[in-house]
């Protein structure tokens, strides 16, 4: 009797702690809300990759994803409004690497790292240190772009070259034979090259992705050190487009990346350095160019090395939001290994930095609707991953404590080179001396 006594106790014992086990696992998995609300940079429909996983996730979950669209000019003020006040109505921001430090250290971002390791350990190290503060990760990235110069392959061949230019002084020769009044009315209506030239992000990662190729860089340590030697030279090679060897429209200086794709689209270019994005545009049944462009990274200035600049829209997750459970379960759908393979496919342009995802067979094959939108054949596809995984493999961005400030500062005195109103060593020791002040 005993012995039957004992084993029952042990049985008892055995079901409790099961029973313990689940109540404690359901308590980790909160209920599901009916919503939980993101913001995008832009318009979703801009983004058919990411609104091609929410499809998928709300799908499998029965939770709706409310979008909220925010012009890029306005996002960094919006979401400073709201997590400074603690305002737990928005979730997940997708925001900027450049501001996640800051946030962090202010206390307004809700740790990642129950997630993050399976998703870092696919990242190349120099893209992980703008998403993590003092050993803890605080985004993980979802859309990215590269930048680099697009190039008009009829006007290459009819000009006499039998490859794209690679070395920046060869670019700005073929910039000048095709600067070009092309209807003999006095007016030059073809340009060699054009940029973004406003003071934002748009122009300033030209001539920082020239210092790095000449190994030279915005900090050293805690030294600034942008107005060196280097950071004349390669604002001196972007400013000289425009106002000693005229390649680009007097205007450029006001140009967003807007205008680059309308200058380009119409003809009215040879040449435009500007963000992948633009690729799911120019075979567009009405471009001017289908068909007859394609990319290359930033030619290099002489003596220097391949360097290349990324920008990435990383998910954060708001520390008051009241949804976290599901909401990181979101990220780590959209952020995942298969999430960015999915924004490859459906939104040609944006790429992972995944080296592995490119080859994935299902963006190397992928289907005919992924392609459909942007017009683009596997070839072209294949053609733009092999210089996309290319140039991520060399990409570089300096990431700092008070980033979105500084990048200001500098951006406004860089502008300022290009309309002329500074040598660029004026521009380039103004802006150090400023954030020097400001440091």
């Amino acid at each position: 009797m005993k012995r039957r006594r004992r084993t029952s106790l042990v049985l008892i014992g055995g079901l409790m702690l099961l029973i313990f086990g689940a109540l404690a696992l359901a308590e980790e998995i909160p209920p599901k809300p009916a919503a939980i609300t993101m913001t995008n940079m832009g318009s979703l429909g801009g983004d058919p990759g990411l609104a091609h996983v929410i499809k998928l996730w709300e799908k499998e979950t029965g939770i709706k994803v409310n979008v909220i669209e925010l012009g890029e000019t306005w996002a960094y003020d919006k979401l400073i409004s709201v997590l400074s006040s603690r305002d737990p109505s928005i979730d997940i921001m997708a925001a900027n690497d450049r501001w996640i430090k800051d946030w962090a250290a202010a206390g307004w971002l809700e740790p990642l790292d129950p997630i993050a390791e399976n998703i870092l350990r696919y990242y190349p190290d120099p893209v992980k240190d703008g998403l993590q503060y003092k050993g803890k990760t605080y985004g993980l990235h979802g859309g990215n772009m590269v930048s680099f110069v697009y190039y008009r392959t009829d006007l290459l061949k009819e000009a006499g070259y039998a490859s794209v230019p690679q070395g920046w002084e060869e670019m700005v020769e073929f910039a000048r034979k095709t600067t070009k009044d092309t209807d003999g009315d006095g007016v030059i209506d073809q340009w060699g090259i054009v940029h973004a030239g406003i003071a934002r992000i748009h122009f300033g990662h030209i001539p920082e992705t020239l210092l790095h190729q000449i190994g030279g860089r915005i900090f050293t340590g805690d030294e600034v050190t942008v107005n060196s030697t280097e950071g004349v030279r390669a604002l001196s090679a972007v400013v000289d487009l425009r106002n000693k060897y005229k390649v680009s429209p007097p205007g450029v200086n006001t140009y967003d990346s807007g205008d680059v794709l309308r200058a380009f689209i119409s003809g009215k270019a040879a040449m435009a350095i500007s963000w992948s994005w633009m690729v799911k545009m120019l075979d567009q049944p009405d471009s001017v160019v289908k068909g007859k462009w394609a990319v290359t990274g930033l030619p290099i200035l002489e003596g220097g090395r391949k360097s290349a600049y990324y920008i990435t829209t990383p998910l954060l997750l708001n520390v008051v939001s009241k949804n976290k459970y599901w909401s990181m379960d979101f990220i780590k759908t959209y952020c995942g290994y298969d999430g960015q393979v999915l924004e490859m496919i459906y939104e040609p342009g944006n790429v992972s930095f995944m080296l592995g995802a490119f080859e994935d067979s299902r963006v190397k094959n992928p289907p005919a609707e992924a392609l459909k939108g942007s017009n683009l054949t596997a070839k072209k596809y294949a053609d733009l991953l092999s210089v996309f995984k290319d140039l991520l493999e060399y990409a570089e961005v300096e990431v700092v404590r008070n980033q979105g400030t500084i990048e200001r500062i500098l951006w406004e005195e860089e502008n300022a080179a290009l309309s002329g109103t500074k040598t660029p060593k004026e521009a380039l020791d103004g802006a150090a001396a400023k954030i020097r002040k400001f440091r």
